[in-house]
C-alpha cells in the first residue's frame, strides 16, 4: 500500500469486483488507512479523530494538522 500511495495509485487497492463506488469517499478511507498504519504511533490518529473524519466533521487536512509533529 505504501508503494502504491507513493506512486499516487491508491485506487489500485480498491477491490475490482466493486462495480460502482464513490471515488471521493474511497480516497478518504484509503488515505485515512494510510495514516492509521503510520510506522510512528505518535503520527497515527486516535479513533475519535478517525470517526470525526468518517462522519464528515473533520477533513483529512484538519487531521493532518492535528497529528503533525510540532516544530
Amino acid at each position: 500500500a505504501g508503494n502504491l500511495n507513493a506512486r499516487g495509485r491508491l485506487g489500485d487497492l480498491v477491490d475490482p469486483s466493486l462495480r460502482t463506488y464513490n471515488w471521493d469517499q474511497a480516497k478518504i478511507v484509503l488515505n485515512l488507512a494510510m495514516m492509521c498504519t503510520d510506522q510512528s504511533p505518535s503520527l497515527r490518529p486516535t479513533m475519535s479523530q478517525v470517526v470525526a473524519v468518517l462522519e464528515g466533521e473533520k477533513t483529512l487536512e484538519d487531521l493532518s494538522k492535528e497529528i503533525a509533529p510540532s516544530t
